[in-house]
């Protein structure tokens, strides 16, 4: 990000952050550090990504507001309650923020973070909860409002960003389409695992398009729609390219020369008959659905940059498009879900046999830190990073407590002394999350009221305490309750992918075709985050079949609706033994024969089948392993 871009997002959030706390002093609200914690942590450098950030901040905190209403009008009489009902509210939150994957998280994160405020540090006064519910819910609204009305002064739209994705997108799909069809041009076969993260890394920015104002409708759904027509495309590519790898010369050649115009052929002689003709006549068919996506694909591009408009069948698809949903990943979430309700379970067993003070802020930090940190592969490693970050954050909080605040005689001074850490810190908080952790612990530890009177020495170095032992506790619940590391998350997503296979062996329709892409592309597309995975093209390819195998059962699912009763009997117990066999790595060659034996015997058929059907049993087959030479040549 340039640093005129990051010096820029920290002045907004400075002054947005000082209005807040005048406005709040001006309202007596009391503990004025929260409007100020409010700004830091839903700023960010793109307004879009602000406004979605602060409107689920917003939803989440009112339903955390009533929430702990409703359990202190159910348990107000008895502490040990409130405290049970808040973990088990906090472990539900945390199963939320695990499932999804778009800016709609921070309602389930920041949302358990108020719960956890209102509740816990009233635990003593219930008389008082419904004062600290409107209070925080009050300063938490002062803190979206102004940092929402600064940015107005100097929006960044998230515009040119997806127009820049759109293009590569757009750029790498060519790239490849050409390396299938043109001998010359360059290989653009390494472009297969950018398309995909892409794809999915865009459904992540949708949210963000909906709360930019630079751009129309009508963009979103030709982006969207451009998504869709990419992800269309990704499985037909990769067959075409598996195609390609086992045609003999003479018929790679003629299948791939039907990406340019079509030869004359008066007499039918140019193409070959019978079994190799079939194989053709589907290779070839595959490249023309190609170049026909491509071809929409040409058209959304058109009108995203000049207006163009849509042919009528096209706008018509266009008209209704959103962005393919990211699924929630239900093994992290249960796992998430057990670390929480270990981690609050211990802290509050210390926190009720000790009667720490700190207990509550205890309970608190490490529930954050499960709630921002608990779904990353090395989740232990990032919450130990916190730790480091405390440490920077009480040597911080220590200089503006005792030396900086206290020199302050006016608003103007205050501003100052704020203005010498919040500075510097946003600014690289514009590209590190960890800096508005940071910023949030800093200013969530300062006793900010009507007038300054800085916390008893003891007492800071006491919730400083009460925070490292929240995290230590998180560190060592992340351990017990989550399966850690790239290797682990791979072996789930891979496991989740071998399910769906199976699942969509038992029956599918159109629909759930196109849900079975959305959701295998999203699965690749997590797969390839992880360096272990991007960086190996065999596990890539080993992806990409897994795929095609989902897509070709599909299509023989819907093939085999309008065959005869033999015919479909046939068809749907070659589905079912795929179903059943895929997901084991030692049937796969056993799996590859029994397809080789079904061929055989359906070509032997009397009538024989369609060369459709045929090509559709070889796309399965040629997806289970490309070793079908033999089926090629016969």
């Amino acid at each position: 990000m340039p640093q005129r871009q990051r010096w820029l997002f920290a002045a907004k959030l400075f002054v947005a952050a000082m209005i807040a706390y005048a406005l709040s002093v001006r309202m007596g609200l009391g503990q004025n550090a929260w409007p100020i914690v409010t700004c830091c942590a839903i700023a960010n450098p793109v307004s879009s990504s602000m406004r979605a950030k602060a409107t689920y901040r917003l939803i989440g905190t009112v339903a955390a507001g009533l929430i702990a209403l409703t359990l202190a009008g159910w348990f107000g009489h008895a502490p040990l309650l409130i405290v049970i009902a808040t973990g088990i509210v906090a472990t539900v939150a945390i199963m939320g923020a695990a499932a999804e994957r778009t800016p709609r998280t921070y309602m389930f994160q920041l949302g358990v973070l108020t719960l956890c405020i209102i509740l816990l540090f009233s635990i003593d006064r219930p008389d008082r909860i419904f004062e600290n519910a409107v209070s925080r819910v009050t300063q938490i609204a002062l803190g979206i409002l102004c940092t929402v009305a600064v940015d107005c002064l100097a929006p960044v739209s998230v515009a040119p960003r997806a127009a820049a994705a759109a293009k590569q997108w757009i750029a790498h799909v060519r790239t490849w389409f050409a390396t299938l069809t043109d001998p010359s041009a360059q290989d653009g076969s390494g472009n297969r695992a950018t398309i995909i993260a892409d794809l999915t890394r865009f459904s992540t920015m949708a949210d963000q398009l909906r709360y930019d104002h630079a751009v129309p409708a009508r963009t979103r759904r030709l982006a969207f729609a451009l998504q869709h027509r990419i992800l269309a495309i990704v499985p037909l590519l990769n067959a075409i390219e598996r195609w390609a790898a086992i045609l003999p010369d003479a018929a790679r050649q003629r299948v791939l020369a039907t990406a340019g115009p079509a030869p004359d052929d008066p007499d039918g002689s140019r193409y070959p008959h019978g079994w190799s003709g079939a194989v053709e006549a589907h290779a070839r068919a595959k490249v023309r659905e190609a170049g026909a996506e491509l071809d929409r694909i040409a058209e959304i591009e058109a009108a995203l940059e000049d207006g163009a408009p849509l042919s009528p069948a096209l706008a018509a698809q266009v008209k209704g498009e959103r962005p393919f949903p990211l699924l929630p990943d239900i093994g992290l979430m249960i796992e998430s879900g057990l670390a929480c309700a270990l981690v609050f379970a211990t802290l509050a067993t210390i926190w009720w046999s000790t009667g720490w003070a700190q207990g509550g802020g205890m309970v608190l930090i490490g529930v954050v830190a499960l709630a921002f940190t608990g779904t990353l592969d090395r989740a232990d490693l990032a919450v130990a990073g916190m730790a480091k970050f405390m440490v920077l954050a009480l040597l911080i909080a220590g200089l503006l407590t005792y030396v900086l605040l206290p020199l302050a005689r006016d608003f103007a001074g205050f501003a100052a002394a704020i203005g010498v850490v919040l500075l510097p810190v946003a600014a690289w908080a514009a590209t590190s999350p960890m800096a508005t952790i940071l910023l949030l612990t800093v200013f969530s530890n300062l006793n900010l009221g009507t007038f300054y009177n800085p916390l008893d020495f003891g007492a800071f170095l006491d919730a400083f305490a009460g925070s490292f032992a929240g995290i230590f506790v998180a560190f060592y619940g992340l351990l017990l309750a989550r399966r850690l590391g790239e290797h682990a998350a791979v072996e789930r997503l891979m496991r989740q992918g071998r399910s769906e296979i199976a699942r969509l062996a038992r029956g599918s329709d159109a629909d759930g075709r196109r849900a079975f892409v959305e959701r295998e592309v999203d699965r690749i597309g997590q797969l390839l985050g992880r360096s272990a995975i991007a960086r190996d093209d065999r596990r890539v390819s080993e992806l990409l079949a897994q795929l095609r195998v989902g897509v070709a059962i599909a299509d023989l699912g819907a093939v085999a609706g309008v065959l005869d009763e033999p015919a479909r009997a046939r068809v749907r117990r070659i589905i079912a033994t795929v179903g059943d066999a895929y997901g084991v790595d030692d049937a796969r060659p056993a799996l590859a024969e029994t397809l080789d034996a079904e061929i055989a015997a359906i070509r032997r058929d009397d009538p024989p089948p369609s060369d459709h059907l045929l090509g559709l049993l070889l796309d399965l087959r040629l997806a289970v392993s490309d070793e079908a030479t033999d089926r090629v040549d016969a």
